[in-house]
């Protein structure tokens, strides 16, 4: 049994723009061109914004030019809808099952792709002690009793894993990888919530 010590975040996915696109979209609209009409520049994600926020009134080459100032604009006015499509994906690793499982409850304008335990065999798993033993100082008797009740859920888990695999009968399952999922799903039952994983999010700036 180990713990995980380290929580891992990472920025994976982030807008990217079509410039050739735009650039085809506002020549048919007849509105000047991307360098008088987007203020944002090289930043994508304000591009994002602005793009769609000027189309709603087909004000590209008016109002605004400070890049900032027409964002901050958006957000007094309330015009939230156009924060929704500047999308980023962050993978983040060394949290808790406990975690997770309060971050999935919110749902709109979230996506998530969580490592399965059906799949992958947590024998070797690692755990994550909560911040309130983790970091306060006179927790040691705490801290033994939770890594006590650990290290027998995961004695427990390896033990059934190898009971399963010797007595479940091969013929129930048309394919091998089939009888691996159901040993691990039922062997899953006896991890505790502080069982480390791992999380891929996306997620709309408005969301965020």
């Amino acid at each position: 049994m180990g713990f995980s010590e380290c929580l891992g975040v990472y920025l994976v996915t982030r807008p990217s723009i079509d410039w050739g696109k735009v650039a085809e979209f506002f020549e048919a609209e007849s509105v000047p061109p991307i360098p008088n009409s987007v203020r944002a520049g090289n930043d994508e994600s304000a591009a994002v914004v602005e793009i769609s926020a000027r189309m709603c009134y087909m004000s590209y080459g008016r109002g605004r030019r400070d890049i900032t100032d027409f964002i901050n604009n958006l957000l007094n006015s309330k015009d939230g809808s156009v924060f929704e499509h500047v999308n980023y994906g962050f993978v983040i690793t060394g949290i808790s099952r406990s975690l997770t499982h309060e971050l999935v409850r919110h749902r709109a304008g979230f996506a998530y792709s969580q490592r399965s335990q059906r799949y992958v065999d947590e024998t070797q798993g690692t755990y994550v002690l909560p911040p309130a033993i983790k970091n306060l100082e006179g927790m040691e008797e705490a801290k033994d009793i939770l890594e006590d009740a650990l290290s027998k859920a995961s004695n427990s888990y390896a033990k059934l894993v190898k009971t399963l695999e010797k007595n479940l009968p091969k013929d129930l399952f048309e394919y091998g990888t089939d009888r691996r999922k159901a040993i691990r799903q039922t062997a899953r039952s006896v991890l505790p919530n502080a069982t480390e994983t791992k999380i891929f999010v996306t997620a709309n700036v408005r969301a965020l």
